[in-house]
């Protein structure tokens, strides 16, 4: 299958997405792969959805990264990574130290202290005590929270250059790569998260009508009002 440029005639060939969603493996990490990874995702989602209307075509472009065209409309799609710059070189670091060591989250918050030259602070080796400050009640939902807004809010500024391309109907994926993403209550996370959206959409600025995130294996699916949650784990995936 040609991930940058299809055309899908029917619920049968639709299988192609499903079976290169299955094979898929990072290579190199790069943000073409993670861009690839998502839109398909997306394009599960919505016919798991039933908001695919066959036949239509999908190709890749720049602003915003996908566009859909179906028979009588065109929708674009746009991917971001929400995540913490500090986090990601510590993380880089972490994944050359030996087996069994440890990562303290607690580092990376919105109030830490750390630079990207120090990011490796929060690295302990094998047997090493933990010096970092326990994560506790619901801070990894309201920190989660709060990266998530601040990468839509920059998203919103680039939607809002006369570079990019609107149609009637824009989506934008956040792709969730933040510190909190395996162990947070993302139902509550979510509470929190849905009325700080519904501010960012109805703010004097132009918006993504739907923002979907996908985080620890889920993809949770903008509908306009809250999320709809879909196990998009590889063994979940069938049409």
């Amino acid at each position: 299958m040609n991930t940058d440029n299809c055309k899908i005639n029917c619920q049968s060939e639709f299988a192609q997405i499903i079976k290169f969603l299955k094979n898929f493996s990072f290579e190199k990490s790069l943000k073409d792969e993670h861009e690839k990874l998502c839109f398909n995702l997306f394009l599960y989602v919505l016919n798991k959805e039933k908001q695919l209307k066959f036949p239509f075509a999908f190709k890749k472009t720049e602003s915003p990264d996908f566009q859909i065209r179906f028979e009588n409309k065109i929708i674009g799609v746009e991917h971001t990574i929400s995540t913490n710059e500090i986090f990601k070189v510590a993380l880089s670091e972490f994944k050359k130290s030996p087996t069994e060591s440890f990562l303290e989250l607690s580092f990376y918050t919105k109030n830490s202290k750390i630079s990207k030259r120090t990011a490796n602070k929060g690295i302990r080796k094998p047997k090493e005590r933990l010096i970092g400050a326990p994560m506790y009640g619901n801070n990894p939902e309201n920190e989660w929270v709060e990266l998530l807004v601040n990468t839509i809010e920059s998203k919103i500024k680039t939607y809002n250059k006369p570079h990019f391309k609107r149609y009637c109907d824009n989506h934008l994926i956040v792709e969730d790569n933040t510190p909190f993403d395996f162990y947070l209550d993302h139902g509550f996370a979510l509470e929190v998260f849905i009325p700080k959206l519904l501010e960012l959409k109805s703010s004097k600025e132009k918006s993504f009508e739907f923002v979907h995130i996908i985080s620890n294996g889920f993809f949770f699916f903008d509908n306009g009002k809250d999320f709809k949650a879909y196990d998009v784990s590889k063994k979940n995936l069938a049409l």
